[in-house]
């Protein structure tokens, strides 16, 4: 039985990728995008054939690349099994990180399904796409949402809230921790254009996405917010590092889709391809 997709999901409008055809205005702003943009799409062309294979890293043809980013598309999805996933994660992450067990804040990381809307929206960075970004920045949001609010219930509830090392670890973020991140996330990336979801597990034991969401409601709840300001920092360090690095490998392994076919809007447009419009009209 399939899972029912929850209200503004992002799932809105069509499930196929139609070719770009730009009309009215934004077709005069496509054409004279900027110079910056057709030098990064040839960047990423020499990148991806000259780097991408000697690291054997596959060039997928257009109908694998489209099967992929479908997938990441649909996983990344918000959903009730997402929602209640994301509050038995935060519930299993803030218990062991109180009772300092470091076998059961691993067993949190196993359980979080915030790795599959970050993929999504590295896919979105990827190709430029406005519409992906904001739909997997809203999922995100709602289970990093779902994660610090039942830090904060638990920890309320619990007898026991004595700082523990494994919490003060993930309040003291560092360079190692941006490291780690990043080295993380282009090896999920990598296993997840090879097709070997296996190595996920690894990923998200390795990247601790939702401990530091419930070490924020450990911090709100106890009133240290020192605390919850330090596993914010962590948080997004490791979201920026992963995001970026499901992006590039997308970008090179030519799973994202060209950027000539973006669904582009014309705010995107007018920020991205207006201000070369308008030196255009005054050189003339």
């Amino acid at each position: 039985m399939p899972e029912t997709q929850l209200p503004g999901d992002g799932t809105s409008g069509p499930d196929t990728e139609a070719p770009f055809t730009p009309k009215g205005p934004i077709n005069e702003m496509w054409a004279a995008r900027p110079h910056w943009v057709r030098r990064g799409e040839a960047f990423f062309h020499v990148l991806r054939v000259k780097f991408a294979h000697a690291v054997l890293l596959p060039e997928l043809s257009p109908d694998q690349a489209y099967d992929l980013r479908q997938t990441v598309r649909q996983e990344g999805q918000l959903t009730h099994g997402y929602v209640l996933m994301c509050a038995l994660a935060a519930g299993i992450a803030i218990l062991g990180l109180l009772q300092s067990s470091t076998a059961v804040v691993i067993g949190a990381m196993l359980v979080s399904p915030l790795m599959s809307p970050i993929a999504a929206m590295g896919f979105g960075f990827a190709s430029l796409d406005g519409h992906r970004i904001r739909d997997s920045i809203r999922v995100v949001a709602i289970g990093a949402g779902i994660g610090i609010a039942t830090g904060i219930v638990l920890t309320w509830l619990s007898p026991i809230r004595n700082a523990t090392p494994e919490i003060l670890a993930r309040t003291e973020p560092n360079l190692l921790d941006l490291a780690v991140a990043l080295f993380s996330g282009i090896a999920g990336g990598y296993s997840t254009v090879i097709g070997k979801g296996g190595t996920a597990i690894g990923v998200a034991i390795a990247t601790a996405l939702m401990p530091p969401l419930t070490v924020i409601g450990y911090g709100i709840g106890v009133l240290q917010p020192m605390f919850a300001l330090g596993a914010l920092l962590l948080f997004l360090t490791n979201l920026a590092a992963i995001t970026f690095a499901f992006a590039l490998i997308a970008r090179l392994s030519g799973a994202a889709r060209p950027f000539g076919k973006v669904e582009w809007t014309p705010r995107y447009a007018t920020i991205l391809v207006g201000p070369s419009l308008r030196w255009r009209h005054h050189s003339r």
